[in-house]
């Protein structure tokens, strides 16, 4: 399904405000740096599945766990810095594509040392 320009938009927002709240208003573990790395918004923008990374020795568990628990918290701020008619519900992912990353980092190692 393609994407209209409008939820482009708005995820390119939601991705800037959600980054700035969680860098400024959330006081997490200080081991552990939480980066959005992507927001995909629905079509009827009732609906936003942010997608973070980790950088850090935590558990991604641990780190889903208070998202959800501080997601209205969150949903409170990003009402106040996006001006929607709804305010989305949040999702919040973990990056799959790190793992996939890291996976072509380790087969590229591989053929380097043969």
């Amino acid at each position: 399904m393609t994407k209209t320009r409008r939820q482009e938009r708005v995820a390119s927002l939601f991705e800037m405000a959600i980054s700035e709240i969680i860098r400024r208003d959330l006081h997490f573990d200080k081991a552990a740096f939480i980066s959005v790395s992507g927001v995909e918004m629905s079509g009827d923008l009732k609906l936003a599945r942010i997608y973070f990374r980790i950088f850090g020795q935590i558990s991604p568990e641990k780190v889903l766990a208070y998202l959800e628990k501080r997601k209205g918290f969150i949903r409170k701020i990003l009402a106040s810095k996006v001006n929607l008619k709804y305010n989305p519900e949040l999702i919040f992912l973990l990056d799959p594509r790190a793992e996939h990353e890291q996976k072509i980092d380790s087969l590229i190692e591989k053929i380097k040392k043969k």
